[in-house]
């Protein structure tokens, strides 16, 4: 059954019980005050529907006829009403809403569509219904929409899918996105591949963008997002692993330990402003996550673990810290990293004590490089032979992370100073020769008992062999001589006596 409004000039309730109501070139108006119900659906064939109060569009309970408003190509609908839809919106004409309200209060799915690619633009969009799963969802099919710039959303507990598409609100006002706050049911947009929640922003304030998934598992992971400069601002939240859309997680810098493999949240600017962004988690179903890292051919850490928001926990990136253009920003946890430090208790390096600077570490593994090792945090350790030995320290987390660090050390060895030498030509014990281990400056000098220098050495390997400078043999007697060290940072000085005796 079709029934055709031919024209209807004004009417302060009206009920009109058909399977079809249709407008077919007449004009179709309703007065402020009205109240009209059109129990079946109503097409607008052509002319044109001013809907000044309010219009209720239900589905018929007897009959098969969904509760759809239809705008055929070259109608036009002008709303500055209350306009209630039960089920979908198909617009191909034109739908002037610049200051109406209007309702999707279906509850099974509803569906904004067109078959010639017109978008819809709304005044207020109040989403409502009682239903369910996917039956919460209000769809965008084939087309965008969006909200303008003095208007509102208003989503309730209801979802707004824009699958490939996008929902661009145009108004800068933080309020102008309204959802129901209550934990688990929380209003959201969900969108596809290719398919954005956009808002038009231009303040330094924040802006709560209700990002959602109504999948298999439902999550709401809300962003916030502080605006530098005047931009339109995409987001949108994707469930599952990263990797099955071309983000490979291992795919990641050493000092990230682990990625999340749960969900990934998307970032864009459209003329490359920048905002401030926090990403957000819930702990008791997503587990602990400290830092935010973004892909830009592998992951970077780029934020950190910064607030809570009633249940939820958010990290916040810095907008000098990425890039503005497409962004993909995966939880993440930073793997640890291992340093330390060496002090040498001794000139000589011969006892060590590891001063360790590691982070987000909790088990340390040491070797000295000479077959000793340790698991303290802070070791010490005592080298009996001289040579040249590797630290290395490796240091592992609560996740299974590790990290590693090392560094090679000159150690052990002593100073060895002769009390007496004889340089009488029987090649034996022929020079004042002082051993001792590598060091990085060595100074020596000898007097005799007046304060005459007789000898100067910066060579450890050069010996006085008893002789003046002049080259003419000294006398059997004492001597004295002062020696000065370096080694890294610390410094050793020694004086002492020499007796020089000739046999023959």
């Amino acid at each position: 059954m079709k029934a055709t409004l031919s024209i209807v000039l004004f009417f302060t309730i009206c009920s009109i019980q058909a399977q079809l109501a249709t407008n077919n070139g007449a004009l179709f108006f309703s007065s402020a005050n009205s109240t009209s119900i059109c129990n079946g659906g109503l097409l607008l064939l052509s002319g044109s529907f001013e809907n000044n109060g309010q219009l209720t569009i239900s589905k018929n309970g007897t009959l098969p006829q969904l509760g759809n408003l239809s705008i055929n190509a070259g109608a036009v609908i002008t709303n500055n009403g209350y306009l209630k839809i039960e089920q979908d919106l198909i617009n191909d004409g034109l739908f002037s809403n610049v200051q109406g309200d209007v309702e999707l209060f279906g509850n099974i799915t509803q569906h904004i569509s067109s078959t010639n690619g017109t978008e819809t633009t709304f005044h207020n969009l109040i989403c409502s219904g009682n239903g369910t799963n996917a039956n919460k969802n209000k769809e965008l099919d084939n087309v965008s929409a969006s909200i303008n710039s003095t208007g509102s959303v208003v989503l309730n507990n209801r979802v707004i899918s824009t699958n490939n598409n996008n929902f661009l609100v145009l108004n800068p006002s933080t309020t102008a996105v309204m959802v129901d706050q209550t934990f688990g049911s929380e209003g959201y947009f969900q969108s596809a591949s290719d398919g954005y929640f956009s808002w038009f922003a231009n303040s330094n304030s924040d802006y709560l963008s209700p990002l959602g998934v109504n999948a298999a598992i439902e999550i709401y992971r809300p962003v916030i997002f502080t605006p530098n400069g005047t931009d339109t601002y995409n987001l949108r939240l994707t469930q599952g692993d990263a990797s099955l859309y071309g983000f490979d997680l291992s795919n990641k810098n050493q000092n990230i330990c682990q990625l999340n493999p749960s969900f990934f949240h998307e970032y864009k600017s459209s003329n490359g402003e920048v905002a401030d962004l926090q990403f957000s988690y819930l702990q008791s179903a997503d587990g602990s996550w400290a830092n935010v890292a973004e892909y830009q051919g592998m992951y970077n850490l780029v934020g950190n673990d910064i607030s809570n928001t009633f249940t939820y926990t958010f990290v916040q990136v810095p907008s000098n810290n990425y890039s503005a253009s497409d962004s993909v920003f995966v939880l993440a946890n930073q793997g640890p990293v291992a340093a330390f430090q060496i002090n040498a208790l001794d000139f000589f390096a011969q006892q060590i004590q590891f001063l360790n600077s590691s982070s987000n570490a909790t088990n340390y593994s040491w070797t000295f490089g000479d077959g000793g090792s340790s698991s303290e945090y802070n070791p010490f350790h005592n080298y009996t032979l001289e040579g040249n030995f590797i630290i290395l320290l490796e240091v592992t987390n609560a996740l299974g992370c590790t990290d590693t660090a090392s560094v090679e050390i000159s150690s052990g060895g002593n100073l060895v100073v002769p009390t007496i030498f004889s340089p009488d030509g029987d090649l034996i014990n022929e020079e004042f020769e002082v051993i001792s281990p590598n060091v990085d400056d060595y100074h020596m000098k000898v007097y005799n008992r007046w304060g005459t220098l007789l000898f100067e050495s910066f060579n450890r390997s050069l010996f006085w062999n008893g002789d003046t400078e002049d080259g003419i043999a000294c006398t059997e007697g004492t001597y004295f001589y002062i020696l000065k060290m370096k080694k890294g940072t610390n410094e050793l000085a020694q004086d002492g006596y020499i007796t020089l005796v000739r046999n023959k």
